[in-house]
């Protein structure tokens, strides 16, 4: 442990063969670091409660956990590890998850009709229910040593951009690890809206339906749109910011109502007599 700058704790082989593989695509300093399976969370509890006795040593855990967000995720999981004074990282809600935050990356390694189709279908990592499942399906591979390649060709920026989660993880490990370059730094976050409402319009509108009118009166369709949106496209960007400040607006709106329904309301039972 001369070199060894960081102890990782996972949960398990499986996961630590993933964020192995995934941290040498993120060029993170994989000589500094030393990835130990736990074999559970409640291995991983007793584990961290002895870190404290390696001082020239920096800890951290990841583990697996479903949450409706990320912090309320870390949260729970701190305490269901006793609370330790580590660094506590969740995969939401499994590292497989991950592997699919760059949805191009996970296609490449997908050599079945079936398995496109699912991808096709698959929308934010941190929403897919069952990501261990989806992964055996897609890429037809019961060993993990083999589906973990698909981090070998990610784009950390764009999988950081659709993963909260994974984001977290990258960005904390570059701050524990005091990296000068972190690559998920720049990441654009622009991304984020151009893969939520690409994938609204799928679910929503027929791809020949016109959605939207240049100022020289040019008519988008909604595949179209879906197209420009995932390229990036200036008009791509432009409609989406659109719908984003459509979105702001009457949210605003309801809010500023239910305070005046509020106030309303209490003047009311102040005033009756």
């Amino acid at each position: 442990m001369e070199n060894v700058q960081l102890l990782l704790y996972v949960e398990n082989e499986s996961d630590a063969i993933l964020v192995k593989q995934l941290l040498k695509t993120a060029h993170y300093p994989i000589e500094h670091i030393e990835i130990l399976p736990s074999n559970g969370k409640k291995n991983l509890a007793h584990f961290l409660k002895k870190a404290w006795k390696l001082k020239e040593v920096k800890y951290a855990a990841l583990v697996n956990f479903d949450s409706m967000t990320v912090s309320d995720a870390m949260e729970q999981a701190k305490k269901c590890l006793g609370n330790p004074e580590t660094q506590i990282f969740c995969a939401v809600p499994t590292i497989e998850a991950w592997l699919f935050a760059d949805i191009e990356a996970a296609k490449r390694k997908v050599y079945s009709e079936h398995g496109r189709r699912l991808l096709n279908r698959v929308s934010l990592p941190e929403e897919i229910p069952h990501p261990r499942r989806l992964a055996y399906s897609v890429f037809r591979q019961q060993k993990v040593e083999q589906y973990a390649s698909v981090f070998e060709n990610v784009n950390i920026e764009i999988a950081a951009s659709r993963s909260p989660s994974l984001r977290i993880f990258l960005e904390g490990i570059g701050e524990i690890l005091n990296l000068e370059k972190i690559p998920t730094a720049n990441t654009y976050f622009r991304h984020i809206n151009r893969d939520v409402i690409s994938n609204l319009l799928s679910e929503v509108s027929s791809t020949n339906a016109v959605i939207y009118r240049t100022i020289e009166g040019t008519s988008i369709t909604a595949e179209e749109m879906i197209r420009l949106l995932r390229e990036g496209s200036p008009l791509g960007q432009q409609y989406a910011m659109d719908i984003l400040r459509t979105a702001k607006d009457i949210i605003t709106q309801k809010a500023d109502a239910q305070q005046v329904s509020q106030y309303s309301r209490r003047k009311f039972f102040e005033e009756k007599p």
